[in-house]
């Protein structure tokens, strides 16, 4: 995609072909699964059908779990109290709900504890034991989702006579504890359970001890549960994880459990139709919000309940909590803001802080921090001389290896590379700030840059309902297997607007000229810029079947617009064709048809019998692609070659295809898409004027290829020619738009693409100008952009070619009448222009225009009324005194462009009535006679 920011992933068309034929895929499904790493077509199988059967490992692999399952197995036989304690996220409510239920149908006697947030703080703190302790007298602590890092914690509680049983999934230090079982996946480098959630383990827990009391399917009933820390907690959705969503996801949609059913009415999901990557969105962070607001016990609670009506309000209350936390969120976001608005000097990192700010929101205001200034940001909380920070990361850097460079003025860290927590005396917090933006410094520029995956680069045609849809089956979505980007190159962005009450998102269609799709990026970055771009684009988006008002449709959610408008710079030792022809292209216009002949060394002629002073030779061999019967013989006449001298060669260019954009209302936009691709590219129109204002029109749709886009004509001197020529070859330039004049002599093997912007005159032409694509072999494509409206222009210029007989009369007439009004010497010194202008004047009815004139005064020399000396406006016309009768059809100029025209209205009714394949079959092979020595290849 050329960004820094985005990586497309390696496509490998051969297994996408693979997954597609033999799993019977959409071919798009196949591309980002081939495109993503699937190897084979039983991996690709095994991950289209997660299976808790198939990939669901024995619990007792985890390390500790069968020490765990047997203390709490004994506690239930015998009847002792547990008490369960989690933290206050999602993944440690869930946990905890899902083992105290489970534990409950087994008959244990359990007491559910979720710490508070404010005042006792994450994990065993003594504050929250304590509370325990006073609040059933427990014989059995079992701690989920913490306690790997709480050997004194542990310690102190055995102390009190308590035993103790840790679940967890985070990584484990040095302060694990020691003489109580601890069960935690990630205690052996080897096990095969290391990605699961802290609610995952759990529910490896209620397994086992369902396996040895008598349930051993228990554990089946609490998967959607699970499925909500498994989530919350962005664990990777691979093996065990992906089996586990699947299921969670599917029991979710059965609408069993009153307490997510209520809450998914209140964040208005259906639950009948939920899907992962939903759940980020609608149910975790009111989950959440609980936590960071200090009601945790709302949340839990719906987790536990199995009273619908109780679970309605229940779920009232956390969105009301929810908003709440919005209100506090969205204040304290405009006030650090302000803050570091007024302040923020372009470093490296943003530190921030303010006295009583609320603890619960400041890790997503500082995530709001990172989005605007690209850097990472730490806010921080004050109270009584101490400040608690959260913070956020950006790309790649490990924002807790910076912080730990600062340990010495903390009271305390943690975290992982992309979020921490700090805590400091306020005395200190302007040299924190000094100092981590001095570790950020030393640190390069790439680890700021913010990376994400395009899976496979498409065409707006693929994005169709069904094949959106069929995306899908991709599900459950999640981390390390996200709902799939994708790219599009060189589209425009059509019927622009700013929309949302602050007009900072960004409506618009996407489209290549061919197919058109509705998009719309929300928050869209430097939205001026956006809303003003007339330039050709590249787009990341996730492509989404919308439905309203009971119509489905595609629609693209954009993550990123790609702008093209930096011109390349220029290579050192380019000359810069483009842009000089560009300086004279008014010189380029003007110049006479035929100026060039006389600097011509040689050349080749279409007609036979014409001399040029010995700069022509006469060859006895030829080779053509355009050789009709009826040509072929007069040549094989005129050279002297016996008919079975002649070899014809039969074979098919398979490496050609045709895009029938016949009748396409918006070409430029089509034409735009390829040359943004860069490909060797030439664009075939009927006039010198259009070649230059196409060329125009392309360097600004298309501003970083502009020196790259040229414009190739008659008008262009044989020097000039050759030049561009030259750059074309070598790759200086990347696409020419030409009149028919580019092609013959030249030959250039690696044309990617031949775009008919306008229609060719004839089937001679249009194979001609076919031709010139993927001579080297490679795939290459002829682009149908004419139509109905082409033929007509062609018309004209053919009717200003071959003019009807009143129109030769009046420009006879007129030239007579100028000559009579002169002496004979002194010749008529008009240009065509100032004849038709004189016709118009003489004649109002007159339709003459400069073409027709010139074709005109040909006829008459032909024909001997009139002779003509010099070019341009050096022209002198001198008329016959004594002309003969008028007999046109004496004149081969005359005759011709009546056949042109016969032959054009021939070609255009084929041309515009013919399947694509009919046309592909006229341009991926010669036009041969229908004698000589067949061969193949």
């Amino acid at each position: 995609m050329g960004s820094r920011r985005w990586e497309l992933c390696a496509p490998n068309p051969a297994l996408e072909r693979e997954l597609s034929s033999q799993l019977g895929l959409v071919p798009l499904v196949a591309r980002v699964m081939a495109a993503r790493g699937v190897a084979s077509v039983d991996e690709a199988r095994a991950f289209l059908t997660p299976s808790l059967v198939r990939d669901w490992c024995d619990p007792l692999l985890v390390p500790g779990m069968a020490d765990a399952a047997g203390r709490i197995e004994r506690a239930v036989r015998t009847g002792q109290t547990v008490a369960i304690f989690g933290d206050f996220d999602v993944d440690g409510m869930s946990a905890t709900a899902l083992l105290t239920l489970g534990l409950r149908e087994l008959g244990a006697e359990v007491h559910p504890y979720i710490p508070h947030r404010f005042g006792e703080g994450y994990g065993l703190s003594r504050e929250a034991l304590g509370r325990v302790i006073e609040g059933c007298d427990p014989d059995l602590v079992v701690t989920v989702d913490n306690g790997i890092a709480a050997r004194e914690e542990v310690a102190w509680l055995v102390g009190q006579g308590v035993d103790v049983v840790v679940t967890d999934h985070h990584e484990p230090a040095e302060l694990v504890p020691e003489g109580v079982p601890v069960t935690d996946p990630k205690l052996a480098d080897d096990c095969p359970s290391r990605e699961l959630a802290g609610a995952g383990v759990a529910l490896k827990l209620l397994q086992e001890l369902g396996r040895r009391l008598g349930a051993p399917d228990l554990w089946r009933s609490y998967t959607e549960v699970a499925t909500l820390g498994t989530v919350s907690d962005m664990m990777l959705l691979s093996g065990e994880n992906r089996a586990l969503v699947a299921d969670g996801i599917s029991r979710m949609r059965e609408a069993a459990r009153p307490g997510i059913v209520a809450l998914a009415a209140t964040a208005r999901v259906d639950v009948t139709t939920i899907t992962s990557d939903q759940l980020p969105f609608s149910l975790v962070p009111r989950l959440n919000a609980a936590g960071r607001m200090g009601t945790t016990d709302v949340a839990f609670e719906l987790l536990l309940t199995d009273d619908l009506e109780r679970a309605q309000q229940l779920a009232a209350r956390l969105e009301q909590v929810n908003s709440e936390r919005r209100e506090i969120e969205a204040q304290l976001t405009e006030e650090a803001m302000a803050k570091v608005d007024s302040s923020f000097d372009g470093g490296r990192v943003v530190v921030v802080s303010g006295e009583g700010w609320h603890e619960g929101v400041k890790g997503i205001v500082a995530s709001r921090m990172t989005n605007r200034y690209h850097v990472p940001a730490i806010v921080f909380s004050i109270s009584d001389g101490i400040a608690r920070g959260s913070g956020r990361s950006v790309g790649s850097v490990d924002l807790f290896r910076a912080v730990e460079q600062c340990s010495d003025l903390l009271v305390r860290f943690g975290g992982h590379a992309g979020a921490v927590g700090v805590t400091c005396d306020v005395a200190n917090l302007d040299a924190f700030r000094v100092r981590l933006g001095e570790v950020m410094a030393e640190l390069p520029d790439s680890q700021f840059e913010d990376r994400g995956e395009v899976c496979a680069l498409v065409d707006l045609a693929e994005m169709t309902v069904p094949n959106i849809e069929a995306l899908e089956t991709l599900q459950p979505f999640g981390q390390g297997n996200k709902k799939p980007l994708l790219g599009v190159r060189g589209v425009s962005m059509r019927n622009r607007a700013r929309v949302g009450s602050d007009g900072s998102h960004l409506r618009f269609v996407a489209t290549d000229g061919m197919s058109s799709v509705p998009a719309i990026m929300f928050r869209a970055p430097d939205i001026e810029r956006a809303n003003d771009c007339d330039a050709a684009v590249d787009l990341v988006f996730e492509p989404v079947a919308e439905t309203w008002q009971g119509r489905t449709k595609p629609k693209l959610m954009v993550k990123d617009i790609l702008y093209r408008d930096e011109p390349e710079p220029a290579r050192e030792g380019e000359a810069g064709v483009a842009e000089e022809l560009f300086s004279h292209a008014s010189e380029v216009l003007s110049r006479d048809e035929f100026a060039g002949i006389a600097e011509a060394q040689g050349f080749v002629t279409k007609l036979m019998g014409v001399s040029f002073a010995g700069r022509q030779e006469l060859v006895r061999g030829l080779v053509t692609a355009t050789a009709q019967a009826g040509v072929a013989r007069e040549l094989c006449r005129l050279l002297s070659i016996d008919e079975r001298d002649v070899v014809v060669d039969a074979s098919v260019r398979d490496n050609l295809r045709v895009r029938d954009c016949r009748e396409l209302r918006d070409r430029d936009s089509a034409l735009v898409s390829v040359v943004a691709t860069g490909m060797k590219t030439v664009v075939y129109v009927n006039s010198r004027e259009q070649s230059v204002s196409l060329a125009r029109m392309l360097r600004k749709a298309v501003p970083e290829l502009a020196r790259r886009i040229a414009f190739y004509n008659a008008g262009l001197t044989r020097a000039d020619r050759g030049r561009v020529e030259d750059a074309f070859r070598a790759g200086e330039l990347k696409c020419i738009v030409s009149t028919s004049a580019f092609g013959e002599g030249v030959n250039l093997p690696d044309i990617r693409n031949v775009m008919l912007y306008h229609m060719p005159f004839g089937s001679i032409e249009f194979n001609q100008m076919s031709g010139r694509a993927g001579r080297d072999g490679q795939d290459a494509c002829v682009w149908l952009l004419f139509g109905g409206r082409d033929a007509r222009i062609n018309e004209r210029i053919l009717a200003a070619s071959a003019p009807e007989r009143s129109e030769l009369v009046t420009l006879y007439r007129v030239l007579r009448e100028l000559a009579d009004g002169q002496a004979a010497a002194t010749g008529l010194r008009l240009t065509n222009a100032d004849l038709a202008q004189e016709a118009l004047l003489r004649h109002p009815a007159s339709q003459l225009d400069e073409r027709a004139v010139s074709c005109g005064i040909s006829v008459f020399r032909e024909l001997g009324f009139l002779s003509t000396d010099g070019y341009g406006s050096a022209r002198r016309i001198t008329m016959a005194q004594s002309p003969s009768h008028v007999q046109l059809d004496r004149s081969i100029r005359y005759l011709e462009g009546l056949r042109l025209r016969d032959e054009f209205q021939a070609f255009r009714d084929w041309a515009l009535s013919s399947s694509p394949q009919e046309l592909l079959d006229r341009i991926n092979r010669p036009i041969t006679p229908g004698f000589g020595d067949v061969v193949d290849g």
